[in-house]
């Protein structure tokens, strides 16, 4: 059996404020831009965060994977304030929204992981997400 799980991007100030506030409040909501079939996962899943021009820097656990709602940045518990106001200045388009409950440093090399078709990772996804086999590491 395949262990299934997704590749995501972000920058390292991001990943460590997402750190800090699941150390504060037990949760995070982390969103993409591209929508996630999430019927097709058994939760939780594990995620690896990809940081631009360094690689894999740091393993997830997702308990959820919801359609974005414009209401998750109404909520303190669920995202950093900084985060809630950049999104009230920017307006972003976002798809999906991860439900993370845990994030850790982890390096790995994000283009000798493989796809769910066994096919290598040829980019990291910008903004989206890749849907990964989780190597034995």
């Amino acid at each position: 059996k395949m262990n299934k799980g997704i590749l995501f991007s972000g920058t390292r100030k991001n990943a460590e404020l997402a750190r800090e506030h699941i150390k504060n409040h037990g949760i995070l909501y982390w969103c993409l831009s591209k929508g996630v079939n999430y019927s097709k996962y058994y939760f939780p899943i594990i995620g690896l965060l990809h940081v631009k021009k360094e690689g894999i820097r740091y393993k997830c656990t997702i308990n959820d994977i919801m359609p974005f709602s414009t209401y998750h940045f109404d909520d303190s518990k669920k995202k950093p304030s900084s985060w809630i106001h950049e999104q009230k200045v920017e307006k972003k388009s976002y798809k999906s929204t991860l439900v993370i409950s845990k994030i850790t440093p982890f390096q790995y090399d994000t283009f000798s992981l493989k796809n769910w078709k066994g096919e290598p990772i040829r980019n990291a996804p910008q903004g989206g997400y890749s849907k990964i086999i989780i190597p034995d590491y």
